[in-house]
Order: C-alpha cells, then sequence, then structure tokens
C-alpha cells in the first residue's frame, strides 16, 4: 500500500466518523432536525420535510461505508457532494443575515458564520482530496484507479 492510499484512508476514516456523528442525533431527534430545515428557509415544506427524511440516513451510510471502507470511491464522492451543498447552503443563509443553528450535528449550537462556514469547507476539501490520493492520483501513474501498489 503506498502512502497516498493510506492518507487516503485516514481521511476517510476520520470523515465517516464525523458523518456518523452528524446522523446520530438527527434520526433520533427527526422533528428538531426538519425545523432546522425549515429555518434555513431554502426548500418549500414538502421538499424540506423529504430532505429532513432521507438525510440522515445518508450520511449514516456514507459515514459507515467510510469507516468500514467499503464502496469508498462513491461514498467519498457523495460526501464531498454534501459537504459542498452544505457549504453553498450555510453561505447563503449567512449573507442573508440569518441567525440561526448550522443544524450539521443536530439542534441548537452556535449560529451560522465564519467557524461553521471554514469547517463545512474543510469537510469538502478534505472529501476531495481523499477522493484525488485514492483514485484519482493513480490514474496519472497509470496504475489501476484504487490499487496502486497492490501486488499483481
Amino acid at each position: 500500500m503506498n502512502k497516498s492510499k493510506t492518507v487516503s484512508e485516514f481521511i476517510a476514516v476520520a470523515l465517516g466518523i464525523v458523518f456518523i456523528t452528524a446522523s446520530w442525533p438527527k434520526l433520533h431527534f427527526p422533528y428538531e432536525f426538519l425545523s432546522g430545515v425549515y429555518s434555513y428557509e431554502l426548500v418549500r415544506p414538502a421538499p424540506g420535510l423529504y430532505l429532513s427524511i432521507l438525510l440522515p440516513w445518508l450520511e449514516l451510510v456514507v459515514g459507515i461505508c467510510l469507516v468500514a471502507n467499503v464502496l469508498t470511491e462513491g461514498a467519498l464522492a457523495i460526501s464531498a457532494f454534501l459537504c459542498l451543498v452544505f457549504s453553498v447552503g450555510q453561505i447563503l443563509v449567512f449573507s442573508q443575515g440569518l441567525s440561526i443553528s448550522c443544524n450539521c450535528f443536530g439542534g441548537g449550537g452556535a449560529a451560522i458564520g465564519y467557524w461553521s462556514i471554514g469547517r463545512t469547507v474543510g469537510l469538502f476539501l478534505l472529501s476531495l482530496a481523499a477522493y484525488w490520493l485514492a483514485f484519482r492520483g493513480d490514474a496519472r501513474k497509470g496504475a489501476p484507479r484504487g490499487d496502486a501498489g497492490a501486488p499483481s
């Protein structure tokens, strides 16, 4: 196993733990999470309801895949996409001057600000880095994707 793959796997496990941790309170307190989704004022009620039902389960599945090193390429791609969407949502809310919790780890917490936006953008960049190190960086070297350093 090469160094890039090891770093990628470490980042993937860390991201997986973050996603599992973020999903847990949303699954246990769904009405609180639904209220948080509505507080963003970015989606209408019906899509907001579906989002509040689907998102915690998606976070949990992605987190488990990343920790278990199963379907990692897809899980990293989805984690990058989710973090990008979360970042854009927080930036939109912050630019509108709304003072709401990011709801990243359940309800409550500090209002969306530079710290929460920076954290979410950082998770997005980590997801991209892990994906590139594990799957795209190998393609430049002519190795099969995700199999660099594997015995032939």
